[in-house]
């Protein structure tokens, strides 16, 4: 069996299903009827019409959020964001350290008077009252005058479970503070500036600035194309009568969900530190719950797949043997296959024609429904 992430990796679906389409599977009732790697034909669409019943999937009006204009306040705010990010900090080489400040140090820990592993750093960036070293040293650095060498006597909490053997243990830990930071210096939006920063692709500021403004309209009407991509999809899925399933094509995907799943939560919770089970249970998955979210996806990607090859045979809608070979030109490169035979080979060909076909018919249902702009709320 086949592993499910590599195959949703070879697919390069993930992010561009609206829809949740993942799981590979293989088909029966609904397998292509022709395979056009050796007649030349299309792959035909299947008929899922005993399992379920087609609804409105065009004509329809569908909102979308509404494109917000791109104003000079908001490209001021780009603008204040790149600069804070190139920002300088001040490095104070005196004074004395007080609680809130950032400071760089020098520190080792000793136990019994041996330097201990991971308790030891060079340069190290701290701020002071972050708790994120143990509490006993964080307490201490507050009152430090920088390049003062001090011995800070720590004992780690009974539970430490960064490094169970220090749980309890009294230890050493010489500290030197080396700087605290100052203010922070922000460069001036200038030409110079912008060449710099764009490496010579931008020399003037205002050729950036109308680059900037170019790049979040064009962002926008992506982000509100793939909403538009999604909801028609949506709202296709809500107008079908969905009656049955091909128990086959269910139980194939039912099964690579399952395993994917379980693979995934028993290493999450590895990276916890926690009891696979202990974990199902935060998640809610316990007592046959892993099993039903797998019949889910399972269902879902069924119900995709059944709905898009019944619009391309409503249609008259097929993958002809050229835009599949293109496909997968396109697709087993980017997924990491060293040629389309074994990029088909590892994600399965009938799996790759639904998908294919999905893009098909979610393309011209796109086409074939208008898209609304979401009129906006009325102020109270």
């Amino acid at each position: 069996m086949k592993s499910i992430w590599k195959k949703i990796l070879a697919a390069g679906i993930v992010a561009a299903l609206a829809v949740s389409l993942a799981a590979c599977s293989s088909s029966s009732e609904g397998e292509t009827e022709t395979d056009p790697a050796s007649s030349g034909s299309a792959f035909m669409p299947a008929d899922y019409s005993e399992y379920m019943t087609l609804g409105q999937y065009s004509g329809m009006e569908i909102e979308v959020t509404a494109i917000e204009p791109v104003t000079d306040e908001t490209i001021q705010d780009v603008i204040s964001g790149i600069l804070s990010s190139q920002a300088t900090t001040v490095m104070v080489t005196e004074g004395v350290t007080q609680d809130g400040d950032t400071i760089t140090l020098n520190y080792t820990g000793y136990l019994n008077g041996e330097a201990f592993e991971g308790g030891s750093a060079e340069g190290a960036t701290y701020t002071i009252g972050s708790n994120y070293f143990i509490e006993d040293l964080d307490s201490q650095l507050a009152g430090l005058t920088v390049g003062e060498t001090y011995q800070l006597p720590c004992t780690f909490p009974d539970r430490y479970v960064n490094n169970p053997d220090l749980a309890g243990q009294e230890v050493i830990f010489e500290v030197t503070v080396t700087a605290i930071a100052g203010e922070s210096l922000v460069p001036e939006w200038t030409d110079e500036f912008v060449e710099e920063y764009t490496e010579g692709d931008y020399t003037t500021a205002a050729d950036f600035e109308e680059f900037i403004r170019s790049y979040l309209e064009n962002s926008q009407l992506t982000n509100q194309q793939s909403e538009y991509l999604s909801a028609v999809w949506t709202q296709i899925l809500e107008n079908c009568e969905f009656n049955s399933y091909p128990e086959d094509e269910i139980s194939d995907a039912e099964d690579y969900y399952l395993v994917a799943l379980t693979d995934y939560y028993a290493s999450t919770a590895v990276s916890y530190g926690m009891e696979y089970e202990d974990l199902l249970a935060v998640y809610g998955l316990s007592d046959g719950g892993l099993e039903e979210e797998a019949r889910s996806m399972a269902e879902q990607e069924v119900q995709n797949f059944m709905a898009a090859n019944m619009i391309c045979r409503a249609e008259g809608l097929s993958l002809s043997n050229e835009e599949y070979q293109s496909r997968l030109n396109d697709d087993y490169y980017a997924s990491g296959y060293a040629s389309t035979a074994s990029f088909v080979e590892a994600t399965g060909q009938d799996y790759l024609v639904n998908y294919y076909l999905y893009l098909i018919a979610q393309d011209w249902a796109a086409a074939n429904n208008t898209m609304v702009e979401r009129a906006a709320a009325a102020e109270s």
